[in-house]
């Protein structure tokens, strides 16, 4: 029951944001709150909207994932009819497109994660896919899918949502640490080298991406002075395991 109407509610968002006369409404300037002024047209919707949304919220932080998806699905309907409101409206709702978008996206968000929570990760995913169709340059959803592809040893797609992570922001180590994981398993050691070395021009005091490029060094490569190199700079930042390991071992002096 609740994947059918899952189904049912992603067909209607897609075709209510993608379709109909919202698509010419008046959109608000940037950094301002999304309301044209028409705020009576989908008021009460809305409110309706925000108390479930929190209630969903509070559920879905006391792990009570049952009742916070189904907050979230009542709360995705009321938004659905506010999106109705304003097609009837002809865009004049008091809300921009851009307000609109943000609160379908942010609703397909909790919902995908609430329902990876409770182990149906083929729902999630449809989620997470709908937030990155409203908005491919957010971060999250590909964050999110990426984790359950990696999850479910589908390697090449976690692969190519962590390459959209590192796109659209380079600078974070934590995307490198994750695709080099992948590459670990798929056995790619030069590609999960190379990610851990981006870390560490990243973040040079990132014990853990020395100790695993220096394990790759060494068991894949077998280059043990690069090994040792990487396992004495992880020990200088505080982590000694493998170099002392590898000095018992005769492996490094």
């Amino acid at each position: 029951m609740k994947s059918l109407l899952l189904v049912s509610l992603i067909i209607f968002t897609l075709s209510l944001i993608s379709g109909g006369s919202y698509a010419s409404a008046e959109t608000a300037s940037p950094g301002s709150s999304g309301h044209t002024g028409h705020t009576a047209v989908t008021g009460p919707l809305h409110k309706k909207f925000n108390r479930h949304t929190t209630l969903g919220n509070r559920f879905y932080e006391s792990r009570d994932y049952d009742r916070a998806l189904t907050e979230y699905y009542i709360a995705l309907k009321y938004h659905n009819k506010m999106i109705s409101r304003c097609n009837r409206n002809r865009g004049r709702c008091g809300h921009s497109e851009g307000f609109i978008r943000d609160r379908s996206l942010s609703t397909h968000l909790f919902i995908g994660r609430t329902l990876f929570a409770l182990g149906d990760y083929d729902g999630a995913t449809s989620n997470f896919d709908i937030v990155i169709g409203l908005d491919a340059n957010d971060l999250r959803g590909y964050y999110e899918r990426g984790r359950i592809h990696a999850l479910l040893g589908n390697r090449k797609s976690a692969i190519s949502d962590y390459d959209m992570l590192i796109e659209l922001d380079p600078d974070d180590s934590s995307h490198y640490i994750k695709r080099a994981y992948i590459f670990l398993e798929s056995g790619n050691y030069g590609r999960a080298i190379e990610d851990y070395t981006t870390v560490i021009e990243i973040d040079p005091e990132y014990t853990n991406a020395y100790s695993q490029r220096g394990e790759l060094y060494f068991k894949h490569f077998g280059d043990r002075r690069r090994a040792c190199s990487d396992w004495r700079v992880s020990c200088e930042l505080g982590e000694c395991s493998e170099f002392d390991r590898a000095k018992r071992e005769g492996i490094c002096d």
